[in-house]
């Protein structure tokens, strides 16, 4: 086992925790297969890679390295990712984390994006463009990347429509999430989002949701960039 419960569950302050996880990651990565653990999402690594991870740019984004707010990863099927303790004397609404994943859109609903990392474990890259399928999992897979180059509106509609994408896996299941939970939407954040339009195009989605993420307890929803640190906020209708 490369990563146990224990090591993903340890409760540490924020000054702590963004610098804990990216040492956990490191010591998969050096690992016997952790390489492919990490690409191919394997056991808890898959847990580290879509939820410690983007936990952890987010509470460092929003907490800082203050040493009185506390976080706790949570392995399981509850309705939730992670537990905030926050013990300042004015402390947020914020209590719980869920954590969705910005993919490529399919309706296959993830297994594009599974097979694009595939194709970067076996061959050694990736990128954008049209992915195939020859086999299975089971009988062995033969993919192929047709990449090509794309334009900025391209880009943009692309990157809107899995923010899309994201928030309805969640919304959808209207399961109960917990009052105060912050929706934690993990993003790649390769191309360049310091652009104003792009960052005012992933704003516009927020918006769109903004009723239907406050029907389903989501009191705040961040968008964190998993690569190059973009972060963008909003809360009860009010950007950040």
């Amino acid at each position: 086992m490369l990563i146990t419960k224990e090591q993903l569950e340890k409760k540490l302050s924020v000054a702590e925790f963004p610098a804990y996880i990216d040492s956990l990651f490191k010591q998969v990565h050096g690992m016997d297969g952790g390489i492919e653990a990490i690409r191919l999402r394997k056991e808890l690594v898959k847990n580290l890679v879509e939820e410690a991870l983007p936990v952890a740019c987010f509470v460092a984004r929003k907490y800082g390295n203050n040493p009185n707010v506390f976080i706790q990863m949570c392995v399981g099927n509850q309705n939730y990712d992670a537990v905030v303790d926050d013990q300042r004397k004015d402390p947020d609404v914020v209590k719980y984390l869920e954590v969705t994943l910005t993919t490529v859109v399919s309706a296959s609903d993830g297994y594009e994006d599974y097979l694009l990392r595939y194709h970067l474990h076996k061959y050694g890259y990736s990128g954008t463009g049209s992915v195939k399928n020859r086999g299975s999992k089971s009988r062995g897979m033969d993919v192929e990347l047709e990449r090509n180059g794309v334009s900025q509106i391209e880009v943009l509609d692309h990157e809107r429509e899995t923010v899309k994408a994201a928030i309805s896996r969640k919304i959808k299941r209207r399961s109960h999430y917990p009052e105060n939970t912050a929706l934690v939407i993990s993003f790649n954040d390769t191309y360049a989002f310091d652009r104003l339009d792009n960052q005012k195009n992933l704003i516009k989605v927020l918006g769109e949701y903004s009723s239907e993420l406050n029907e389903n307890n989501f009191e705040i929803v961040a968008i964190v960039g998993i690569n190059k640190g973009l972060y963008l906020e909003r809360r009860n209708n009010i950007e950040i």
